[in-house]
């Protein structure tokens, strides 16, 4: 991944670094310093905070921060040879796309939690809400399988639906049910159970 700041963004970056140096007690400042820095600072959101269509489109070039970087992944197979190369996730299908976010999310938390070399991650479980839900069979296993991959342990919430998908990634479930007195249910059971 690098960086790709334009003009503009190096420009937005550098005032907040200036408006932010010597707050918060940093360093000495003076009165006329510090009130200098407040009239820039107030400049600065009003211009974020303003309606004006040059300053909303302004302010979407140097927030969005998809546009200030640019990666580049490759899917190698067993042999090491390259299978694809992503520029980012255009052109791609719904189910490729998936992919590559779900790769890039568990190699980025596996990047920050390792501690020790042995490449085992520090903290190990991650809890996916409904991330798979819009998923066909094939990429929910494929996703699961990169997070199974890097060594993390999974809690997934997830539809009934999905439980043949997320089975073999899974010890068991817990069924939560809201009955019409709006009373809830809960019942646990391990896979093991399911098939004796």
């Amino acid at each position: 991944m690098k960086k790709k700041h334009t003009e503009e963004v190096r420009d937005f970056l550098t005032a907040l670094l200036e408006i932010t140096q010597g707050a918060f007690g940093q360093g000495e400042e003076t009165i006329a310093q510090a009130e200098h820095r407040y009239v820039r600072m107030d400049a600065l959101l009003r211009r974020l905070g303003s309606a004006e269509t040059s300053d909303v489109s302004w302010r979407r070039r140097v927030l969005d921060t998809r546009r200030h970087v640019e990666f580049e992944a490759r899917e190698l197979d067993e042999s090491g040879a390259v299978v694809d190369v992503y520029r980012g996730a255009g052109g791609r299908s719904g189910g490729q796309r998936q992919r590559l976010v779900t790769f890039c999310l568990a190699a980025a938390l596996r990047y920050q939690l390792m501690e020790s070399a042995d490449g085992v991650p520090a903290y190990g479980s991650v809890v996916l809400d409904e991330a798979f839900g819009n998923s066909d069979m094939h990429y929910t296993r494929a996703g699961l399988e990169v997070f199974r991959s890097f060594g993390f342990q999974m809690l997934l919430a997830t539809p009934l639906k999905m439980l043949q998908t997320i089975e073999e990634y899974v010890g068991g479930a817990a069924v939560v049910a809201k009955s019409a007195d709006s009373t809830s249910h809960l019942a646990a059971v391990t896979f093991a159970e399911l098939e004796a």
